[in-house]
């Protein structure tokens, strides 16, 4: 990764990789527990080729690897991939985000300092929202310690990549009477690990949300690499 962050990588077949275009493509895989070989098998491959600059007409060919934001747009069927755009739409819909430019690259610089690999991807993620222009007519402020109907039950997975456990444990403590189950696993969410017991107490809790769950921890099914 050092090395692609100094100049990009030619990988046969599969085109040229930017640096961002592989901690796309690696950040993606960490999603799901299930698909963690296929990062060692990708950065395995990222550093053979490594010192692949290729040459002069090998640049002027120059193509995208299949992984960039470019190639995913174009959908499995040909048609315009919109995942994206409902994304921003959500996340910008719901939040509060600075308009200056200089104000993204001094959060990016700030956030690659705590997540060196993934903190400037998650913060230009976002960088559409500076101009967005939409405000959501449903968008709550809070505050979000009002008693509820029925007790939340609040998910947090301890090794998820893409959602703090510590968040999950902030807003269980927040909110009264919410119970938080924690999933000892690697993943995002409940979704992105295999736990029969996290799937049973969600279950439980969907079909009788009064009750108070059984269990306040799971385990999960296999482990990465394993």
């Amino acid at each position: 990764m050092r090395r692609n962050q100094r100049h990009d990588i030619h990988m046969p077949g599969r085109g040229w990789y930017t640096y961002a275009d592989s901690v796309t493509t690696i950040r993606w895989q960490f999603y799901d527990q299930g698909r963690w070989d296929n990062i060692a098998v990708f950065l395995e491959r990222l550093w053979r080729h490594s010192n692949d600059r290729g040459g002069d007409s090998m640049r002027e060919a120059r193509t995208p690897s299949t992984s960039s934001m470019t190639s995913k747009r174009r959908g499995r069927a040909g048609g315009y991939y919109n995942g994206y755009d409902v994304g921003a739409a959500v996340t910008c819909g719901d939040t509060y985000n600075p308009r200056r430019a200089s104000a993204w690259r001094l959060w990016a610089d700030k956030r690659a300092r705590v997540a060196p690999t993934f903190g400037r991807w998650w913060t230009w993620l976002d960088e559409v929202c500076g101009p967005w222009n939409l405000p959501s007519t449903g968008r709550y402020g809070g505050p979000f310690n009002h008693p509820t109907s029925n007790p939340l039950l609040v998910v947090g997975n301890v090794n998820d990549p893409a959602t703090r456990y510590q968040d999950a444990v902030d807003m269980a403590q927040r909110q009264p009477g919410a119970q938080l189950l924690t999933i000892r696993g690697s993943g995002h969410t409940s979704l992105g690990v295999n736990s029969p017991c996290a799937r049973r107490v969600i279950t439980s809790y969907l079909l009788h949300p009064n009750l108070k769950p059984a269990r306040s921890y799971c385990g999960t099914v296999g482990r990465p690499f394993a």
